[in-house]
């Protein structure tokens, strides 16, 4: 997807040397516009797949929260630093 945008940018900077009238230039440039635009909005391949997932999840509401581990400790240590003020 790199190169893509990378030739739409060579195009856009070698257009203005190639002599087109100032009407089909700015056709040019906002035909350009608008691909670069439908770039940057496509989903990607694994991007679509992970929000079809979410979807089928509700949105990730359903997770279970995690376990003990290392969140208790870090809550009762700002438990234990509010006091301390």
């Amino acid at each position: 997807m790199n190169w893509i945008s990378g030739l739409l940018g060579i195009w856009v900077i070698v257009e203005q040397f190639l002599g087109f009238s100032p009407s089909a230039s700015r056709i040019l440039l906002v035909i350009t516009g608008v691909v670069i635009a439908v770039l940057a909005f496509w989903p990607k391949g694994s991007d679509a797949s992970s929000l079809s997932s979410l979807s089928s999840m509700g949105g990730g509401e359903k997770m279970p929260p995690p376990s003990g581990g290392s969140g208790a400790g870090t809550s009762s240590g700002n438990a234990g630093r509010q006091g301390g003020m």
